[in-house]
């Protein structure tokens, strides 16, 4: 099995821009070593996502495993050398969290909530432009710093966002 980028996330288009990562990958020279894995409840994208990668002849290296029970996702974030989370337009972004939790390098839309919620461990995109995705995957995969951050201070920003936390907060403004 080949080293691996992540997205979790539900096969939908245009919301969650499959699309555009498929084709960041296909260009990136990442494509030659890593497999890109979408794991994810089809949507009604999945055949476009697959038309896709058979059009820019990575269709072996682009995985449709189908949605993930929730006791298997940190198996998978533990074993993805990078994760990713390039929708269009994200709300909180819990995976992006979780990929953090793992210490997994990230790369990120840079709108709505996940540049708060990932802080500078992630690697920002314009999730409009495929070569800012390209770039961004790019930097989560190469730049030995960038990683070595992540799985450092990862864990620790994540646990700014448990459950307890969240509510003691929530609660300080009552």
């Amino acid at each position: 099995q080949s080293p691996y980028v992540l997205y979790l996330s539900r096969l939908e288009h245009p919301g969650k821009n499959h699309l555009r990562l498929v084709q960041a990958f296909a260009s990136s020279s990442i494509a030659a070593r890593h497999s890109l894995v979408l794991a994810g409840a089809d949507w009604g994208a999945r055949s476009r996502i697959r038309e896709t990668a058979e059009q820019l002849r990575v269709e072996r290296r682009v995985h449709l495993p189908g949605f993930v029970a929730d006791d298997l996702t940190p198996g998978l974030l533990a074993g993805a050398d990078a994760v990713a989370m390039v929708g269009l337009r994200e709300g909180f972004g819990l995976p992006a969290l979780e990929a953090l939790a793992a210490g997994r390098a990230l790369f990120v839309s840079n709108t709505g909530a996940l540049p708060e919620v990932t802080g500078d461990l992630a690697s920002c995109c314009d999730p409009l432009d495929s070569e800012s995705i390209q770039f961004a995957m790019d930097k989560a995969l190469s730049d030995t710093s960038f990683r070595r951050r992540a799985l450092l201070e990862g864990p620790q920003w994540a646990q700014r966002y448990d459950w307890d936390h969240t509510a003691r907060s929530l609660l300080s403004l009552c």
